[in-house]
């Protein structure tokens, strides 16, 4: 993993089994690392900072996701497995083109997303219909939704309609 030695790998997972949360960031990761850790109780995934270029398939280990970032990486499409109980996602940073057609479905607690400073241009209505408690921060992108254009610094709750 990265640089780390088994002393600092050692001293991660031990937190992680004591917070619930798995914290990876700015571990200069291209690859989801193999780790022993019971990953049915982590609840929190923080992958900031890192070098994925994709979302790391490892994930779909961690049934009971409730918060995943992969802010500042390198992921240009997000694609994910159904995550029943995530309700947060961060990606800002990332060059980002767009998110999944199918978001509402396979995240279906989501409550906030936030792609600040991304590339994406479109976002399906569906998600923000369907999702109707989600807050999306969104600033630094040049969105549609449909055809309707979404101010550049806007910043609260996307209309659902």
């Amino acid at each position: 993993m990265g640089n780390q030695s088994s002393a600092e790998l050692q001293q991660i997972i031990k937190e992680a089994n004591e917070t619930k949360t798995l914290n990876l960031q700015n571990k200069n990761l291209k690859n989801f690392p193999s780790l022993k850790l019971d990953y049915e109780s982590i609840t929190g995934l923080d992958l900031s900072y890192n070098q994925f270029e994709n979302v790391p398939s490892a994930i779909s280990k961690f049934p009971n996701l409730t918060f995943l970032s992969l802010a500042n990486n390198k992921i240009s499409r997000f694609t994910i497995p159904a995550m029943l109980k995530l309700e947060k996602i961060d990606l800002a940073f990332n060059p980002l083109v767009e998110l999944p057609s199918d978001l509402h479905n396979k995240t279906p607690s989501l409550l906030a997303l936030t792609i600040y400073d991304c590339a994406v241009t479109r976002l399906h209505i569906e998600t923000f219909t369907i999702l109707k408690d989600l807050t999306a921060i969104v600033n630094g992108n040049h969105l549609h939704i449909g055809s309707q254009h979404i101010p550049y610094e806007l910043t609260s709750r996307l209309p659902g309609t």
